[in-house]
């Protein structure tokens, strides 16, 4: 199995290329496709004790979860609604393949993987068309929280 702990985290998205074009193949509205644009999301990826992963992706346009194990198929909810067939595999060299199908049959691959300058790089596929995008760490500040951290005042009182 590869060392897969390098995707957990929190991650801030970067930026991307052609994801216009990816949600488009997908056929997603255009209204969608124009909220998303503006949308900066930050993905949280972590593993339960019971084995199972959890991905999850806020943002303020809509925030998704998802709980899976891998290579079992499940159903998902895509951030436009649709409900699709998913299964989630790992690949010997620590790649994250996450392959959808929807009610059409048009199936879509997204890959993840940290790079060699520890950032998570998304390969987005369906038909023809691939998009990328990456996303840094996020600073995790003192207590592991995010970076909205509290900075305590210890010159109070």
């Amino acid at each position: 199995m590869p060392d897969l702990q390098k995707l957990k985290g929190t991650w801030k998205y970067e930026d991307g290329e052609k994801f216009d074009d990816f949600l488009s193949e997908l056929g997603i509205s255009l209204p969608l496709r124009i909220s998303a644009r503006a949308v900066k999301p930050t993905i949280i990826i972590t593993q339960e004790p019971n084995g199972k992963w959890v991905f999850k992706s806020e943002s303020t346009f809509k925030t998704q979860a998802y709980e899976f194990e891998p290579n079992v198929e499940f159903t998902e909810t895509r951030l436009d609604g649709e409900e699709v067939k998913s299964t989630i595999r790992f690949t010997d060299d620590g790649h994250w393949m996450h392959t959808s199908r929807d009610k059409k049959g048009k199936e879509s691959t997204i890959e993840r993987y940290v790079d060699e300058k520890d950032q998570q790089q998304v390969i987005c596929s369906c038909g023809k068309v691939k998009s990328t995008r990456w996303y840094k760490r996020a600073c995790t500040g003192w207590f592991g929280a995010s970076e909205n951290y509290v900075i305590f005042d210890l010159f109070r009182h």
